[in-house]
């Protein structure tokens, strides 16, 4: 037990390389109140096979070894078991807490920031979960490299009211929470000023739960993107009550075969183009994915307003059940390098990719209201096409049109239905 105790500067060891502030291994039981451990080597708490309860404690400016190694704040592994509350891990490297192997963190009302990349490695994420359990309640993470939460392996985290704000490019990745094949349970997330991904759920065996989150201003990187949401490589995903802003590319996007996100209650607005794609889509299903959006409010987004992208391949499918979508721009390279390609389109099924709705609503799209081309399938069960250039383009030969206006009302639109054939969308970044 330690209460009100300094730990500072501890000097690294020539055989092992280690500097710990406090170490705890095989059973120790520690209880750490009012401690600060600061200047420390490889890792400034380590526990392996131990447990750990720390109340109102800080961990500062970890550093690498010799060896460029580690640096970590908190770090658990074989096992380990540690419950934190009111506590602050800064500036750290690589990690500022890292659960592995089998390990368990509870971590409640506390500060992780301001966490960089070793030079070896393109990481420095705030909370790495890998083949372990953690529970983060009321949590700030913010200013990491690479990604604010990151989990992978066999890992379960659990995340209420967090917020991962201005996480940092590393190695061309940056996302506010990585779920790589790991399960993650969420209520009440909020992701802000993230570079490349808001949040992003890929692999076999990902699998992610979540109410109330929001997703705001995500900024493309070098290589571009800026995306919102996206699930994909057999990643599956289901969001209640969520809102995503001021997102570049995509605002939420699926892809590959096995793969499925779920979207009810939410609004999708204002997704710019990054300068590589130059889209700003609200939300896409590509290569055998599945999108399913359910209440959702899609507005101010370029090129494409929800678009379904089979690539020739089966089973590509979205699924729309009381979706609006309004303002669809057109590409601002339209006057410019695009003249023909400026797209425009509110709903688009193409290229092999399905799409069933019911009580669509479209207002103002400049192009096509609904479109289906290139061997799409596209079925309206009810709905509304309003204020645009053509209500819907039918570019199939011989496609039945009673599937996309019987039972539709359309109104004020230029022309209502047109076979001619128009820019078709192509698929996004993945």
């Amino acid at each position: 037990e330690a209460e009100r105790v300094l730990v500072r500067d501890t000097r690294a060891d020539e055989a092992d390389g280690f500097g710990r502030g406090v170490s705890a291994e095989t059973g120790t039981i520690a209880a750490l109140r009012s401690v600060v451990v600061e200047g420390s080597i490889e890792s400034g708490v380590a526990l392996a096979d131990a447990t750990l309860e720390a109340d109102d404690v800080a961990i500062r400016r970890s550093s690498p070894n010799d060896a460029g190694e580690l640096g970590v704040g908190l770090r658990l592994f074989e096992g380990a078991t540690a419950t934190l509350r009111g506590c602050a891990v800064e500036e750290a490297v690589e990690a500022g807490v890292f659960v592995d192997a089998r390990s368990e963190l509870t971590l409640e009302g506390s500060v992780v920031r301001d966490v960089r990349s070793s030079a070896s490695l393109a990481n420095g994420r705030g909370l790495f979960v890998r083949n372990s359990t953690a529970h983060v309640r009321r949590t700030l993470v913010e200013r990491a490299s690479g990604a604010a939460i990151f989990t992978t392996g066999s890992s379960t985290i659990e995340i209420s009211d967090v917020l991962a704000a201005a996480t940092r490019l590393s190695g061309n990745f940056a996302a506010g929470l990585g779920v790589i094949g790991a399960r993650a349970e969420i209520d009440r997330l909020a992701v802000l000023d993230a570079g490349w991904i808001g949040l992003v759920v890929v692999d076999a065996g990902a699998e992610v739960h979540a109410r109330d989150v929001i997703v705001r201003r995500v900024e493309p990187s070098a290589v571009d993107l800026g995306e919102g949401i996206v699930v994909g490589q057999g990643g599956l995903a289901t969001f209640e009550r969520v809102l995503i802003e001021d997102v570049h590319t995509v605002g939420a996007m699926t892809y590959g075969a096995g793969s499925s996100l779920s979207i009810t209650d939410a609004r999708i607005r204002r997704v710019l183009e990054s300068p590589g794609y130059v889209v700003g889509r609200g939300a896409e299903a590509d290569v055998g994915a599945h999108l399913t959006l359910t209440n959702v409010w899609i507005e101010d987004v370029i090129d494409t307003g929800i678009v379904s992208f089979g690539e020739l391949m089966p089973d590509t499918l979205v699924t729309l059940d009381g979706v609006r979508v309004s303002e669809v721009h057109e590409r601002s390279c339209v006057s410019s390098s695009c003249p023909t390609e400026g797209g425009g389109s509110a709903v688009a099924a193409v290229f092999g990719g399905a799409i069933v709705a019911r009580g669509l609503e479209v207002n103002g799209a400049p192009l096509c209201g609904v479109q289906v081309a290139e061997a799409g399938s596209l079925d309206i069960e009810s709905g509304s096409i309003t204020n645009s250039a053509i209500g819907a383009c039918v570019q199939i030969d011989g496609y039945d049109l009673a599937r996309v206006v019987a039972g539709v009302e359309y109104r004020d639109n230029e022309r209502n239905v047109e076979s001619s054939g128009v820019y078709v969308p192509g698929a996004g970044p993945r």
